[in-house]
């Protein structure tokens, strides 16, 4: 793919996705703790939003309410978590172009390679918190050497900022609160839900990312302009 008769290295972009709600139609995280958790778990949002507690300490008191019960919850979310639409067509897409796609998320590592594999999308690469089954709860840990944030816990903005300084130039979607922080730091942004709320309530530009088919079809002309804009910094 060429832009303005000027070639694009596709193989320097990378397509960052978070998993729950943009991956997935529903907020997989959301579906287990209504279903399973013990007690009031939405308690602590309002408490985020407050500045209370930190994104991090809501998350980790979210997931604390679930059982350890791993077998169960998988087997639930296998059951009724859904793929959005287009998303093995864009990862085909990514693979034949040589496109960096991977999954950065602030969910559980066991649901999160559970339904990818379930989904035959086990070649995807992904990072998310982990978590820990241990006296009968489960506890939000994170893996050694990522780095931890307040905002969301598993910091997502440190795989973006790594590819940036690689020279990548990178495409995120999201469609939460713990997108907020890579948002503005992407060079196309692709947003749903309450990270599209928060754009247009600050002017940032974005694309709609509904459906992966049309992400495709963005990617391929903010991929294409960008290299446009970028080879005619160059020659200037």
């Amino acid at each position: 793919m060429a832009a303005s008769g000027r070639d694009v290295d596709l193989a320097k972009w990378a397509v960052l996705l978070d998993f729950d709600g943009t991956v997935t139609e529903r907020d997989v995280g959301e579906m287990l703790l209504d279903t399973f958790a013990a007690g009031d778990w939405r308690k602590f949002v309002p408490m985020r939003k407050a500045g209370i507690i930190s994104g991090r300490e809501c998350l980790e008191r979210e997931f604390a309410c679930l059982p350890a019960r791993k077998e169960e919850l998988l087997a639930y979310a296998t059951t009724h978590a859904r793929l959005r639409p287009g998303l093995q067509t864009l990862a085909d897409f990514c693979e034949k172009r040589g496109i960096l796609l991977e999954i950065v998320s602030c969910g559980l590592d066991f649901y999160i390679e559970g339904l990818l594999n379930h989904w035959g999308l086990g070649r995807l690469r992904w990072t998310a918190a982990k978590a820990n089954f241990v006296n009968g709860h489960l506890a939000m840990g994170y893996a050694e050497g990522h780095r931890i944030c307040e905002t969301a816990g598993h910091c997502k903005c440190a795989r973006l900022e790594q590819l940036k300084d690689r020279g990548y130039m990178v495409a995120y979607g999201g469609d939460g609160f713990t997108d907020i922080c890579p948002a503005p730091k992407a060079d196309l942004l692709m947003a749903r839900g309450a990270l599209k709320e928060h754009c247009e309530a600050n002017a940032m530009s974005f694309i709609s990312c509904d459906d992966f088919g049309e992400i495709i079809r963005h990617i391929e002309r903010g991929i294409a302009a960008a290299g446009a804009l970028g080879s005619d910094a160059r020659h200037t």
